[in-house]
């Protein structure tokens, strides 16, 4: 039996590599940490948390050629896009990964195609105003590994409703 495991063991493709600084979430969703941000009041001190209103700077990227397919200030000239979290109004993956940023936090969230799909079909991800932001989106969905990083950059976090549930811009 020691030797069948032996000879199983050197067949069996390796484990992944462990990416050094990178957090990995069940879902498959995983995310960097560039900028901590502060911690604020006590209300907020735990940072984005499901039911919370936020504000965020934006841009969103595949992974495979890293193209740039959305950006709030550089599509649309926003100064942010604000919503509340688990409202279903901005991808599920995206979502999971801001969990706990603090305000001016910055992280990059790497969303698996499933999810990414997943939200085109909700209609949740942010629109691509650009004609070569709407192309990218296409050919990464055409693809098959539509797999995006969100560079995100907490601007404003508010516990309750006292923001718009759905994603509105700020100018």
């Amino acid at each position: 039996a020691t030797l069948r495991l032996k000879q199983l063991q050197s067949i069996a493709p390796p484990p992944p590599k462990k990416r050094i600084g990178w957090v990995e979430l069940d879902s498959g969703v995983s995310y960097r940490e560039f900028d901590t941000g502060i911690a604020g009041t006590r209300a907020i001190r735990k940072g984005v948390q499901n039911g919370y209103n936020v504000g965020a700077i934006l841009t969103i990227r595949t992974l495979s050629e890293d193209l740039l397919i959305y950006s709030n200030r550089g599509n649309n000239d926003l100064d942010e896009l604000s919503w509340k979290v688990g409202s279903g109004d901005f991808p599920k993956g995206a979502e999971e990964g801001m969990m706990g940023m603090r305000l001016g936090s910055t992280r990059r969230i790497e969303v698996p195609s499933r999810m990414i799909f997943a939200s085109r079909n909700t209609g949740v991800l942010p629109e691509a105003t650009t004609q070569i932001g709407k192309e990218r989106y296409e050919e990464a969905f055409r693809s098959g590994d539509a797999t995006l990083v969100f560079d995100v950059r907490i601007t404003g976090i508010q516990p309750g409703d006292n923001r718009q549930g759905k994603v509105s811009a700020t100018r």
